[in-house]
């Protein structure tokens, strides 16, 4: 924002006014103007103050007239204002939050960025690469004065937190360091591990406690009631899945993946498997143990796993590492198939099958082994077989229940509803969203690991579907359970886990958290309609019900665990625990 005052030196003109800036915590910035006329008295100000300070500079010469801040701080944003003769413009400077991206964790300024910078946003793995002795820049972990783990429930056995709380530990027992980060953990639930039992869940929530060095939970008590007028239990209504008498199309895409898989096991497998195995034995064991399952959520974590596992081996060979990735990608396939067999129709499989062959078919085209071009040739059998059954396939009887569920609550909203629904994978997400009916311009939104190609959504894709979800472009949401992970998702009237299974953390989250940036946070929205509480419409088998029914039970355990610890003094037993971590 600027401005001219006075009239006196009419031989001054400001050619190039000063103009808003901002700038990150940390690195340098110049405030800038140039005039006409000759050399003025000048004389720079923040607010009603001259600047006058070590870290700024004043470069004003001839025409030009600069201020220069060498080492911008929060507390240098403000308005400037900078006065030649009888003639003043003024500037607004505004600071921003330094942000890490991954690409930027191997650089070799990170100390002396973490140093300039007030906060951080990194993940777990990225610092503790940096706190490894290793390292190629190496830091310590006495340089933080706070460290905030969202979803802290995660803090424990081998995940990333706890690696990241480890090097804490050694700081805090090795008597090197005077001072440590104090530690914030922040979630919806601290799980109980599987629990059957209270003494269980207090164990599991200790355990959880002393990985993190906290002593002390803070949990809503005072104003519980107050929160409790802008939260609202929604109804559930489970929907016992009716699965197809006859399905043929499930028994021909299980085939294929066995004869995938057992490509996995074949001879230049084995052998190069065999050659790296001293340094790759958690792939080794991947590879020989995928989940039986194969129509459960383990069996696409697996997938991705290994897919990851094979990344670390690109380089120690032209032909197998490829082979592996043609395997596994055939076998996500096959696993969106089985999902889009079980939700939709055979119209929608098959759909996906032949995109999928013309994609696997172009890619082979460089094959460099004859297993990657008869898994090829096997998804083309796939789909011609599934083309030659297709007129026998019966309707499957669940999207007809989903739609008409949805249909009903429609009539009562109309432009006011807003529907979104749960299910696995990003291939029946974009084919749901297409066969839902048309009136609710329906869309998908999944998570952005993977391109927009493949059907991923990038960051700013996310936030768009989500505002055209707010004002209405969009009444009906079709996610993954990553599509809105870290994101805020607006008010809608019912939200259908379409044969998704959660666990005992993630039910909850979908339920009645206010503290959530899992995926389930949009059924937070739901419960903070004002309008009408909304409705959590459960499509499972009978197994699936069941698993909601214990996932029930260790919530419950979980609240009485986090009432009883809480009412207790228990730093001395942290201490211990940690200790024996």
């Amino acid at each position: 924002m600027q401005s001219v005052n006075s009239s006196a030196d009419e031989s001054l003109v400001f050619r190039e006014p000063l103009t808003n800036k901002t700038c990150y915590e940390g690195e340098p910035i110049s405030l800038e103007c140039v005039v006409e006329g000759g050399k003025k008295p000048s004389k720079w100000y923040k607010g009603e103050e001259a600047v006058l300070s070590d870290n700024i500079r004043d470069d004003s010469k001839d025409q030009t007239y600069k201020l220069s801040i060498l080492h911008a701080t929060r507390e240098d944003a403000g308005v400037y204002t900078v006065k030649i003769g009888n003639k003043i413009t003024d500037v607004r400077l505004d600071g921003k939050i330094k942000i890490w991206k991954a690409e930027d964790d191997d650089s070799e300024n990170f100390e002396k960025d973490i140093d300039k910078a007030s906060l951080i946003f990194m993940t777990p793995k990225s610092l503790s690469n940096h706190l490894i002795d290793s390292a190629a820049v190496k830091v310590s972990i006495d340089m933080f004065t706070l460290i905030i783990f969202d979803e802290c429930h995660h803090t424990h056995d081998k995940s990333v937190y706890n690696e990241l709380m480890s090097y804490y530990r050694i700081a805090k027992y090795s008597g090197k360091t005077h001072r440590l980060p104090q530690i914030l953990g922040l979630t919806a639930s601290p799980g109980t591990n599987k629990a059957k039992d209270l003494s269980s869940a207090k164990d599991h929530l200790t355990k959880v406690m002393a990985n993190l060095d906290v002593s002390e939970l803070s949990v809503v008590k005072r104003n519980k009631e107050e929160l409790l007028q802008y939260t609202s239990i929604p109804d559930k209504v489970p929907i016992t899945s009716t699965t197809r008498k006859h399905d043929p199309l499930k028994d021909i895409i299980f085939r294929a993946m066995e004869y995938v898989e057992h490509k996995l096991n074949s001879r230049i497998v084995s052998n190069f498997l065999s050659e790296i195995l001293h340094q790759n034995r958690d792939l080794y064991d991947a590879l020989h143990n995928p989940p039986f399952q194969k129509t459960e959520v383990r069996y696409i974590q697996w997938i991705g796993e290994t897919k990851e596992k094979v990344e670390h081996v690109l380089h120690k060979d032209t032909q197998v590492p490829r082979l592996l990735h043609a395997c596994l990608r055939h076998l996500e396939l096959y696993t969106e198939c089985l999902e889009i067999n079980a939700l939709l129709e055979i119209d929608q499989v098959r759909d996906v099958i032949m995109q999928g062959y013309a994609s696997e078919s172009f890619a082979s085209q460089s094959a460099n082994t004859e297993e990657e071009r008869e898994i090829v040739s096997k998804l083309r059998d796939v789909f011609a077989e599934i083309r030659e059954i297709g007129r026998y396939i019966e309707g499957n009887p669940d999207i007809k229940a989903v739609i008409e569920r949805i249909e009903n609550a429609y009539q009562q909203l109309e432009e006011d509803s807003r529907f979104i629904i749960f299910v696995k994978t990003r291939a029946t997400a974009i084919a749901l969203a297409e066969r839902l009916p048309g009136y609710l311009r329906s869309t998908y939104l999944t998570g952005s690991h993977k391109s927009v190609e493949e059907g991923g959504r990038p960051p700013d894709q996310q936030i768009d579907v989500l505002e055209k979800f707010r004002n209405g472009e969009h009444l009906c949401i079709v996610a993954t359970s990553v599509g809105c992970e870290g994101l805020d998702v607006p008010q809608c009237n019912m939200m259908i886990r379409y044969r998704f299974s959660a666990d005992e953390i993630s039910s909850l989250q979908m339920r009645v958290q206010a503290e959530i940036t899992f995926y389930v946070v949009q059924l937070q929205v739901i419960l903070q309609s004002t309008q009408k509480e909304g409705q959590e419409v459960i499509v499972g088998t009978t197994k699936e019900f069941e698993t909601e029914k214990k996932n029930i039970q260790r919530q419950y355990l979980m609240t009485q665990a986090i009432d009883e610890v809480s009412k207790l003094n228990i730093t001395r037993d942290i201490a211990i625990a940690e200790k024996l971590i």
